[in-house]
């Protein structure tokens, strides 16, 4: 009975952290990282990293690389999701930004314990003006579908975190779930001790 009330030991989490590995080739030219709501008139934050983990595959995320990092809101999507080719995709996009690698910065991933090449990591501040929206994180080498390298394109591995500017991580779409949790919790836990 004692390890059950350890659930209810509430915890401080910083930020929602999306992470994956995609393999981006001539058919799937682009991967969806992430989506996230974030609130009105507020200076929100979105952290992305990408990295490879040989060295050999650096090349892939040095400078001139044509791999990117698109961000989307929730108006345009369905037209993103409607779209057939990469091309006509980021086009849509609220904003690009180019995938360069630190030219020797390297580090150990503290999960895995590989050893990591070329971390690129970018930080952009999400401002909603009109009202709510839900970004899209997504990144894309559309030269893939232009002509054909897919033997030279590596696993590459990214890692989103996004934090509202209150330190929230919740979505703004997911507000009141905590509370819902506490009392779904409570009420569960009443009915077993029952």
């Amino acid at each position: 009975m004692k390890p059950f009330l350890l659930v209810l030991i509430p915890t401080v989490v910083q930020s929602k952290v999306v992470t994956g590995s995609v393999r981006l080739n001539g058919v799937n030219t682009e991967e969806e990282m992430a989506k996230f709501s974030f609130p009105v008139g507020r200076n929100n934050s979105v952290t992305i990293q990408v990295w490879v983990e040989n060295e050999q595959d650096a090349d892939y995320v040095k400078s001139g690389s044509s791999l990117s990092l698109y961000g989307f809101i929730d108006e345009s999507w369905s037209q993103v999701r409607k779209a057939t080719t990469c091309s006509e995709k980021i086009k849509l996009s609220r904003w690009r930004s180019g995938v360069r690698a630190q030219q020797g910065l390297k580090t150990v991933d503290p999960l895995t314990s590989k050893y990591l090449n070329r971390i690129y990591t970018m930080r952009r501040s999400v401002l909603t003006q009109d009202r709510t929206h839900v970004w899209y994180f997504m990144l894309a080498d559309c030269t893939l579908e232009q002509y054909f390298h897919d033997n030279t394109i590596p696993i590459v591995h990214y890692r989103v975190e996004m934090l509202q500017w209150d330190g929230s991580q919740l979505p703004v779409s997911e507000r009141g779930v905590g509370i819902l949790h506490f009392f779904n919790i409570l009420i569960t836990s009443a009915l077993f001790f029952w």
